[in-house]
C-alpha cells in the first residue's frame, strides 16, 4: 500500500466517523466549530484521494468523500 493510498483512506475513514458522529448528535446542538469542521474533512479527503495513483481507487474514494461532504452539508443547513 503506498503512502498516497493510505492518507488517502485514513482521511476517509475519519470522514466517515465524524459524519457518524454529526448524525447521532440532535443539529440543533452543533456548534459552528462543529460545522466547519465537518465541511473541511471531507474537503481534505477528496484533495488526499485525488493524489492516489491507481485511477479506481482515486476516484471511488473521491466520489465517496464527495457524498459525505454533500451529506455533512445537507445536516449543517439543517442545523442552521
Amino acid at each position: 500500500m503506498t503512502k498516497e493510498r493510505r492518507q488517502a483512506l485514513l482521511m476517509t475513514a475519519l470522514s466517515l466517523f465524524f459524519s457518524a458522529k454529526q448524525l447521532m448528535a440532535d443539529p440543533q446542538s452543533l456548534n459552528h466549530w462543529n460545522l466547519i469542521l465537518s465541511l473541511l474533512i471531507p474537503i481534505v479527503a477528496i484533495i488526499f484521494s485525488l493524489n492516489d495513483q491507481a485511477a479506481r481507487w482515486r476516484w471511488g474514494l473521491a466520489l465517496a468523500n464527495l457524498f459525505l461532504f454533500f451529506f455533512m452539508l445537507a445536516i449543517t443547513f439543517k442545523a442552521w
